[in-house]
């Protein structure tokens, strides 16, 4: 008989006080200049006011020469 794995579950008690996880690589010299950012999605980048900020972030960085990079490993909301 085949094994059938349960649907996958994410349990989210309160957004406060996680952190938001994002690397800039910056040029070498004087005149730092960002180059890329790292971005790891967190749950509130993805939900409520907190996607509002991170898109509004997001579109900050995509206005400039930077790369942006997003991680996103979670199974919930919009990707």
């Amino acid at each position: 008989p085949a094994l059938v794995a349960d649907a996958p579950k994410l349990a989210i008690g309160s957004t406060e006080g996680l952190r938001q996880l994002y690397l800039n690589i910056v040029t070498a010299g004087k005149a730092e200049k960002i180059i890329t950012v790292i971005e790891l999605i967190s749950p509130t980048n993805k939900i409520g006011r907190g996607n509002n900020e991170y898109r509004q972030k997001q579109q900050e960085i995509l206005r400039t020469d930077a790369h942006l990079l997003e991680i996103d490993l979670l199974r919930m909301g919009l990707p």
